[in-house]
């Protein structure tokens, strides 16, 4: 009999022996498919791929080099003569204010024409009389501005201002303006311009040329009886008139790069000036 139980506990003892070492077995083969990495890629086409060199030489032809990806453009394309003309130059030459010569007028330009290209532009990037340095107009280059003054000088007789004036040609003086400017023109510079130029800065850069001398029926700085009527639209509709024109002056009173804000300031400035 005890022999008997012996044998038994020893057989069960075995059989559940292998039982643990099945299913060591099996956790182990899932573990494994789990864990390892899918078998490698061993057809022609992998291996080749695999035991490519990582570089090539070139032996035969010189190979052309791949086209640079247009640059994207930044910037805009310039404006013509006449598109600076009709923007700001036309405040003054338009109708000869303030010693200007006046557009188409053959007579006044000829002094001018005769100066050549070279001596037009002098006088527009440093100023003349009461007009400021680059002609108001501090958002133009200088191809801009030689383009606006070769338009000019082929509508006021003129065939180009390219070719430089004769020697023995000199030139006249430009007709004086009716009242010397009592300030020079100044430009802001370009880190003040991206601040926000003050009211004093765009009045002396732009709203001088005419308010000063109250040419074109401007009304003129100072004059707290010409400013009154003006005065009693309120901001509002003194904004308006400079933000659409007004008579002689054109849209944005020749200062076609400042803001709202800045020409608001320019108003807001002469306002306070002119009470």
């Amino acid at each position: 009999m005890s022999a008997s139980s012996s044998e038994k506990g020893l057989g069960l003892s075995m059989v559940l022996f292998g039982v643990a070492i099945v299913v060591i077995v099996v956790i182990k083969t899932a573990v494994g498919a789990l864990t390892s990495p899918p078998p490698a890629d061993m057809s022609d086409a992998a291996v080749a791929e695999r035991i490519a060199p990582v570089g090539q030489m070139n032996t035969g032809e010189p190979i052309a080099a791949a086209a640079p990806a247009p640059a994207a453009s930044g910037s805009t394309a310039p404006r013509s003569g006449e598109e600076i003309y009709n923007t700001v130059c036309m405040a003054c030459h338009a109708n000869g204010v303030a010693g200007a010569p006046k557009f188409g007028d053959a007579e006044q330009w000829a002094p001018r024409i005769a100066k050549g290209i070279d001596g037009l532009m002098h006088s527009a990037l440093n100023g003349l009389n009461a007009m400021p340095a680059r002609g108001t107009c501090a958002n133009c280059s200088d191809d801009e501005l030689k383009a606006a003054i070769e338009f000019m000088v082929s509508k006021s007789g003129g065939e180009s201002a390219a070719a430089p004036a004769a020697a023995e040609a000199p030139a006249a003086a430009p007709a004086p303006a009716a009242e010397p400017a009592p300030v020079a023109a100044v430009e802001a510079p370009a880190a003040e311009a991206a601040a926000g130029r003050s009211g004093d800065a765009i009045y002396h850069a732009a709203c001088f040329v005419c308010h000063a001398t109250g040419a074109a029926g401007a009304p003129l700085f100072g004059n707290a009886e010409q400013w009154a009527p003006r005065i009693a639209k309120g901001m509002d509709g003194l904004m308006h008139s400079a933000l659409n024109g007004l008579n002689a002056m054109p849209p944005r009173g020749t200062c076609a790069d400042c803001t709202d804000a800045e020409l608001q300031g320019a108003i807001q400035y002469m306002v306070d000036n002119s009470k």
